[in-house]
């Protein structure tokens, strides 16, 4: 498993959306510029049937829709490779399985639940005032949805694109999950060497 990531017309939507949210408010005769090229390639690929755009929907519910379903697109688990039986994966492919079961809570007493809900526990994101619609919960949110919460550095670092919405705030946690997996081997050593003998 593994997250299907963006590619092709995504790809070329999201960097779209990023600079567009960068213009608005500094240079409106880019945005609406921008706001053309960003409703072609939807149009184009059949994109905006899949996310319910009409015509006569309001521009920047358009956008938002976009924005939306790239977050979700991205997020999406997907099979990657085929599993051989009695073999290990190994590198990227095992970093990407681990993350994907990591991910996912096996039950609710302690030590089985998502890592990436104990990540945002733990930076204070799932609590304190946020123009959230309800608490964070990085498993279950609306990833279109405006990010006013806390931006601690821990996440802020990894990462050096946009950060406005639930689903930014997703794909920092996700950074913040592959270096923690990535750094599982040291991980276990120093755990190991600070149980008493």
């Amino acid at each position: 498993m593994t997250r299907a990531e963006s590619h092709g017309v995504a790809v070329e939507l999201e960097g779209l959306l990023d600079e567009y949210y960068l213009a608005s408010g500094v240079d409106p005769r880019r945005t609406e510029a921008l706001e053309n090229e960003i409703f072609d390639p939807p149009a184009r690929h059949g994109l905006d049937a899949d996310v319910g755009i009409t015509r006569d929907m309001d521009r920047s519910d358009k956008l938002t829709r976009i924005d939306a379903h790239l977050c979700d697109l991205k997020e999406l688990q997907i099979r990657d490779g085929l599993h051989i039986l009695g073999t290990v994966p190994d590198g990227v492919q095992l970093r990407n399985l681990l993350l994907a079961l990591a991910r996912v809570p096996r039950g609710s007493d302690e030590g089985e639940g998502s890592l990436h809900r104990a990540i945002a526990e733990d930076l204070g994101l799932t609590n304190g005032p946020t123009a959230l619609s309800r608490p964070f919960d990085p498993l279950d949110c609306d990833m279109a949805e405006a990010w006013t919460g806390q931006r601690p550095e821990a996440l802020a670092s990894l990462s050096d694109s946009l950060w406005r919405t639930a689903g930014d705030t997703m794909e920092r946690i996700e950074l913040a999950a592959v270096e923690i997996i990535e750094n599982l081997e040291k991980a276990e050593a120093y755990v190991g060497s600070q149980k008493p003998s």
